[in-house]
């Protein structure tokens, strides 16, 4: 009967696996190096900007039944408030369909997601579900409107989704909303653009 006098095969050096850790080590080095590059870098030239709007605080009808609005919301400690029924900036209260910081939104009277497709397209179904606000980040805000853009850390830049919200008002009726831009017409940043028209609610 053969008996293996095979040998049990020495594994890696000490200096074999001071080699590995040094490689992994200038790998993982790279990558955090790589990525914090990117975060900090200015926006690509090459980028595709989002659109720049002039701040036009009080709506105007572009399209049958279809409002624009531009808001400075540029100010990172003040939430504007907004009427979506009377189409301008109105006093901090219950008359505020909206508040708007940044980019972000409050809805005091809820939202809700329509998904993909044109504002004028939309409509709100029957069984809608309105969504209140939550704090995220110690930030209360609307999970839904909040959620409007696509952030790119190579670019810098918040660009739409192109998806529809339909917010309740202080009415209770109905709006849906469209986020088109955060850049103002220099090219700065803090001029929230949106559309919106009014719906039963």
């Amino acid at each position: 009967m053969a008996v293996d006098s095979k040998e049990p095969q020495p594994g890696p050096s000490k200096e074999g696996l001071r080699l590995i850790y040094i490689g992994i080590s200038a790998f993982l080095a790279t990558c955090v190096f790589l990525f914090v590059s990117a975060s900090l870098a200015p926006p690509s030239e090459n980028s595709e900007a989002p659109p720049g709007f002039a701040v036009q605080p009080v709506a105007e009808e572009v399209a049958a039944g279809v409002h624009q609005v531009t808001l400075d919301t540029s100010d990172q400690g003040v939430w504007v408030p907004f009427s979506l029924e009377l189409g301008r900036v109105v006093p901090v209260g219950p008359a505020a369909d909206v508040y708007v910081r940044r980019q972000l939104f409050q809805a005091p009277y809820g939202a809700a997601d329509l998904g993909e497709g044109t504002l004028e397209e939309a409509a709100l179904p029957k069984d809608v579900s309105w969504v209140g606000d939550e704090t995220v980040d110690e930030v209360a805000q609307s999970p839904i409107l909040s959620s409007w853009y696509s952030y790119s850390y190579f670019s810098h830049l918040l660009t739409s989704k192109g998806e529809t919200q339909a917010v309740r008002l202080a009415s209770g009726k109905a709006a849906l909303l469209d986020v088109m831009s955060y850049y103002c017409e220099n090219e700065t940043s803090g001029c929230l653009t949106f559309r919106y028209r009014l719906v039963d609610g």
